[in-house]
């Protein structure tokens, strides 16, 4: 019978892949509507049988139909949709919005969200938008952090494409418009693209290894999709939002959101757009310039890191809640483990107590709730299953510490 089902599924998908969606007649979008339900009904009956990898796969490819008639029958006036949240950088907003008017693209928008900034920035952002029409800012009434802005400024974009920028930065001439280029050619829903660290303290620049990600030299300059990578490869991939283009349909079909007041709130987000994306495309050129300043790197190890915990279970959530934990569980739990060690050796020490508290909180929370005590016996191994087995054998913080330091 389980055979048959899957038959069964494997068929109907083929099926589907073989209709030429683009010379499907429609002409409002109100005509998706019964689509869209159609494809929900056979969802839930799919949803109730015992093969959650056929319905992942088969939900995915969903999606994908409705974001190709999507893009159909829609004319989109603005191309790009740039959201740049802001906070405390008067110094630095202004080369970051003038790099985005000085590329030769019309028909984009710049949509600012500030924190709650205490200095000028506020009204810098101000000056722009009353002298520029395309330039939108709003003014957050509470502090929501950076994935809460990304969040308010992608309800407002009403782009074919997103793209995030970090307010302190800055883009290269004509990269919108080649990165734009190449979405369109390749009918892409996720474009990714190399950058520079700018090292102020230097005035230098450098290609950082994960930035330029030169272990991935396979996937560059070609189409794919999360069944093309290779399990351990998916983890070396950069995780930031502004070395990417987005299809706006594609981020709205799959109901994606930013983690809201923690820090490294875009790596769950990265890992739900890489899993349900079917057309990625990674280009080997340099366009982003991300500056690298001496107080963010300080304010690395201050008490803000201890939200990195809260993220690393987003991040497993990801694989779990789309059926895919049982096929990566080797590779996500050493990924994860390695953020486990990295924080712990980084951070302050007068956070560090409270770091391993947590930490064996969040550990716990593994083995019971998510009963994933034989997998963390299994595949942690080497430091990462010293940190491990270290968090379980310690009732405190002073045991801890002595038995992690054991050579």
């Amino acid at each position: 019978m389980e055979n048959n089902k899957t038959e069964y599924i494997d068929l109907l998908s083929q099926n589907l892949q073989e209709i030429n969606f683009n010379k499907i007649k429609i002409t409002t979008e109100d005509e998706l509507i019964p689509i869209k339900e159609n494809m929900t009904n056979i969802n839930r009956l799919i949803s109730k049988e015992d093969n959650a990898l056929a319905y992942y796969y088969f939900n995915k490819y969903f999606r994908y139909i409705i974001d190709v008639l999507y893009n159909n029958i829609h004319e989109f006036d603005i191309s790009i949709s740039i959201i740049i949240p802001t906070y405390n950088v008067e110094n630095y907003i202004h080369d970051c919005i003038n790099s985005i008017l000085n590329q030769e693209m019309d028909d984009i928008e710049i949509i600012c969200v500030d924190d709650l900034s205490t200095d000028s920035t506020r009204d810098v952002l101000n000056y722009y938008s009353q002298k520029h029409s395309n330039i939108y800012c709003f003014h957050m009434k509470e502090k929501h952090g950076s994935g809460g802005c990304r969040n308010y400024g992608l309800k407002q974009a009403k782009g074919k494409y997103i793209y995030f920028m970090d307010s302190d930065d800055w883009i290269d001439p004509n990269s919108l418009k080649n990165i734009y280029e190449m979405a369109q050619t390749n009918k892409t829903q996720i474009l990714m693209f190399k950058n520079l660290n700018y090292m102020s303290e230097h005035h230098e620049f450098d290609k950082g290894n994960y930035f330029v990600m030169e272990h991935l030299t396979y996937y560059l300059n070609r189409l794919f999709s999360i069944d093309d990578i290779k399990r351990n490869d998916l983890f070396k991939f950069n995780v930031v939002p502004w070395n990417k283009l987005y299809l706006k349909s594609f981020l709205d079909n799959i109901n994606v959101k930013f983690v809201e007041k923690l820090i490294h709130q875009d790596e769950p987000f990265f890992y739900e757009t890489m899993i349900h994306a079917d057309r990625i495309y990674f280009i080997d050129e340099y366009y982003y310039n991300y500056r690298k300043r001496d107080t963010s790197i300080t304010q690395l190890a201050n008490k803000v890191e201890l939200g990195t915990i809260q993220i690393i279970e987003y991040i497993l959530l990801v694989f779990k809640k789309n059926s895919i934990y049982s096929i990566y569980k080797k590779e996500l739990l050493k990924y994860l483990f390695k953020i486990f060690c990295n924080k712990y050796s980084f951070i302050n020490e007068e956070f560090k107590e409270e770091y391993f508290i947590k930490s064996k909180k969040m550990i716990n929370k593994f083995r019971n709730e998510y009963k994933m005590d034989e997998d963390l016996n299994i595949y942690l191994t080497g430091l990462h299953k010293k940190f491990y087995e270290s968090i379980m054998l310690s009732e405190d913080y002073q045991t801890f510490k002595k038995n992690y330091q054991k050579k």
